[in-house]
């Protein structure tokens, strides 16, 4: 058996991903057309399901947010307006104001600088919090 060439090697395994490239392309066009079917179809009943652009492959992380207060000068001003809300009242604040994630990170650094004062009780789940 004759040994192949390297440029031989390489137009053969060059042809075979070409193929599969081919095949995958394919394939995406006909999941797309599916997809851009469904929407259609959802569209009609007052639902987007938002397709995809074909040349998009990876939609880009979401944007930060820009706000008028920093997190932590919000739920202060919220307390305070407040007096004793819970970790929960607080989470719904934090998501009213369209920021990401929730309220609890920020909870724990505003007891840890003697800012806010945790304060338990039994008749909620989780915490009530009061200005230190």
């Amino acid at each position: 058996m004759p040994r192949l060439s390297m440029t031989a090697l390489l137009t053969r395994a060059l042809t075979k991903l070409r193929s599969e490239r081919e095949k995958h392309l394919a394939a995406i066009a006909e999941h797309q057309a599916k997809l851009e079917e469904i929407d259609a179809i959802l569209g009609k009943a007052g639902v987007r399901l938002g397709v995809v652009d074909k040349n998009v492959a990876v939609q880009g992380r979401k944007q930060r947010g820009r706000f008028s207060q920093t997190g932590e000068q919000s739920v202060l001003a919220f307390v305070k307006k407040h007096e004793n809300p819970t970790t929960q009242d607080i989470n719904a604040h934090w998501k009213r104001e369209k920021r990401g994630g929730k309220a609890d990170n920020t909870l724990t650094k505003l007891v840890s600088k003697k800012q806010l004062k945790r304060v338990d009780d039994p008749k909620v789940r989780g915490s009530r919090y009061v200005l230190a």
